[in-house]
Protein backbone atom coordinates (compact mmCIF):
# COMPACT_ATOMS: atom_id res chain seq x y z
CA UNK A 1 0.00 0.00 0.00
CA UNK A 2 1.29 3.46 -1.01
CA UNK A 3 1.04 6.01 1.81
CA UNK A 4 1.59 8.95 -0.60
CA UNK A 5 -1.70 10.19 -2.07
CA UNK A 6 -1.89 10.93 -5.77
CA UNK A 7 -1.74 14.62 -6.63
CA UNK A 8 -2.94 16.60 -9.62
CA UNK A 9 -2.61 20.33 -10.28
CA UNK A 10 -5.20 22.21 -12.32
CA UNK A 11 -4.27 25.29 -14.28
CA UNK A 12 -7.18 27.68 -14.81
CA UNK A 13 -6.78 30.19 -17.64
CA UNK A 14 -8.33 33.51 -16.57
CA UNK A 15 -6.15 35.77 -18.72
CA UNK A 16 -7.64 37.38 -21.81
CA UNK A 17 -5.77 37.34 -25.12
CA UNK A 18 -3.70 40.42 -25.99
CA UNK A 19 -4.47 42.41 -29.14
CA UNK A 20 -2.49 45.16 -30.84
CA UNK A 21 -3.83 47.44 -33.60
CA UNK A 22 -2.62 49.97 -36.13
CA UNK A 23 -4.35 51.87 -38.94
CA UNK A 24 -3.00 52.94 -42.32
CA UNK A 25 -4.51 56.37 -41.62
CA UNK A 26 -5.45 57.77 -38.21
CA UNK A 27 -6.53 61.07 -39.71
CA UNK A 28 -8.79 61.41 -42.77
CA UNK A 29 -7.89 64.64 -44.58
CA UNK A 30 -9.01 66.50 -46.64
CA UNK A 31 -12.67 66.55 -45.71
CA UNK A 32 -14.22 65.62 -49.05
CA UNK A 33 -17.31 63.67 -47.97
CA UNK A 34 -15.97 60.67 -49.86
CA UNK A 35 -15.51 57.20 -48.45
CA UNK A 36 -11.90 56.35 -47.58
CA UNK A 37 -10.91 52.72 -47.11
CA UNK A 38 -8.61 52.39 -44.09
CA UNK A 39 -6.54 49.27 -43.49
CA UNK A 40 -6.58 48.03 -39.89
CA UNK A 41 -3.79 45.60 -39.01
CA UNK A 42 -2.84 43.86 -35.84
CA UNK A 43 -1.88 40.76 -33.94
CA UNK A 44 -3.38 38.61 -31.24
CA UNK A 45 -1.51 36.46 -28.74
CA UNK A 46 -2.55 34.23 -25.89
CA UNK A 47 -0.19 32.47 -23.50
CA UNK A 48 -2.88 30.22 -22.04
CA UNK A 49 -5.47 28.14 -23.85
CA UNK A 50 -4.77 29.64 -27.27
CA UNK A 51 -6.82 31.95 -29.49
CA UNK A 52 -10.22 30.91 -30.83
CA UNK A 53 -9.68 31.97 -34.48
CA UNK A 54 -13.43 32.07 -35.19
CA UNK A 55 -14.05 34.68 -32.47
CA UNK A 56 -12.15 37.66 -33.94
CA UNK A 57 -14.65 40.47 -34.70
CA UNK A 58 -14.58 44.21 -35.34
CA UNK A 59 -17.07 47.04 -34.94
CA UNK A 60 -16.79 50.74 -35.79
CA UNK A 61 -18.26 53.28 -33.39
CA UNK A 62 -19.01 56.60 -35.07
CA UNK A 63 -19.67 59.50 -32.71
CA UNK A 64 -22.35 60.71 -35.17
CA UNK A 65 -24.03 57.27 -35.15
CA UNK A 66 -23.99 57.03 -38.94
CA UNK A 67 -21.16 54.71 -40.03
CA UNK A 68 -21.08 51.46 -38.08
CA UNK A 69 -19.62 48.60 -40.12
CA UNK A 70 -18.84 45.39 -38.28
CA UNK A 71 -17.97 41.81 -39.02
CA UNK A 72 -15.64 38.86 -38.60
CA UNK A 73 -11.89 39.10 -39.07
CA UNK A 74 -9.70 36.31 -40.44
CA UNK A 75 -6.60 35.62 -38.38
CA UNK A 76 -3.50 33.82 -39.62
CA UNK A 77 -1.75 30.96 -37.86
CA UNK A 78 0.85 33.48 -36.63
CA UNK A 79 -1.88 35.59 -34.96
CA UNK A 80 -1.68 38.44 -37.47
CA UNK A 81 -4.73 39.97 -39.14
CA UNK A 82 -5.65 42.79 -41.51
CA UNK A 83 -9.00 44.08 -42.78
CA UNK A 84 -10.47 47.06 -44.61
CA UNK A 85 -12.89 49.58 -43.09
CA UNK A 86 -14.76 52.13 -45.22
CA UNK A 87 -15.02 55.49 -43.42
CA UNK A 88 -16.53 58.76 -44.60
CA UNK A 89 -14.14 61.74 -44.66
CA UNK A 90 -16.78 64.17 -43.45
CA UNK A 91 -17.66 66.05 -40.28
CA UNK A 92 -20.09 68.67 -39.10
CA UNK A 93 -18.78 72.20 -39.62
CA UNK A 94 -19.32 73.13 -35.98
CA UNK A 95 -17.59 70.01 -34.61
CA UNK A 96 -14.44 71.72 -33.29
CA UNK A 97 -12.68 68.53 -32.19
CA UNK A 98 -13.46 66.71 -35.47
CA UNK A 99 -15.32 63.49 -36.12
CA UNK A 100 -14.12 60.44 -34.22
CA UNK A 101 -14.37 56.85 -35.38
CA UNK A 102 -13.34 54.12 -32.95
CA UNK A 103 -12.49 50.73 -34.44
CA UNK A 104 -12.83 48.04 -31.77
CA UNK A 105 -11.49 44.51 -32.28
CA UNK A 106 -12.29 41.69 -29.87
CA UNK A 107 -11.55 37.98 -29.61
CA UNK A 108 -11.79 35.10 -27.17
CA UNK A 109 -9.29 32.47 -26.24
CA UNK A 110 -10.19 28.78 -26.08
CA UNK A 111 -11.04 29.20 -22.37
CA UNK A 112 -13.63 31.90 -23.18
CA UNK A 113 -11.68 34.93 -21.94
CA UNK A 114 -12.37 38.02 -24.10
CA UNK A 115 -9.72 40.57 -25.05
CA UNK A 116 -10.30 43.88 -26.85
CA UNK A 117 -8.28 46.68 -28.39
CA UNK A 118 -9.30 49.86 -30.17
CA UNK A 119 -7.87 52.60 -32.34
CA UNK A 120 -9.28 56.07 -33.03
CA UNK A 121 -9.44 57.59 -36.50
CA UNK A 122 -10.30 61.28 -36.72
CA UNK A 123 -11.65 63.58 -39.41
CA UNK A 124 -10.08 66.77 -38.01
CA UNK A 125 -11.87 70.11 -37.88
CA UNK A 126 -8.95 71.68 -39.72
CA UNK A 127 -5.23 71.11 -40.16
CA UNK A 128 -4.34 73.40 -37.27
CA UNK A 129 -5.98 70.89 -34.91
Amino acid sequence: MDATPAAFAWVVDTTAPTLSLSASATSLWPVTGKVVVDTISGAITDDGAGVDPQSLMFVVRDEYGQVQPSGPVAVGADGRFSFLVPLEASRLGDDLDGRRYEVVVSARDAAGNRGTASIVIVVPHDQRK
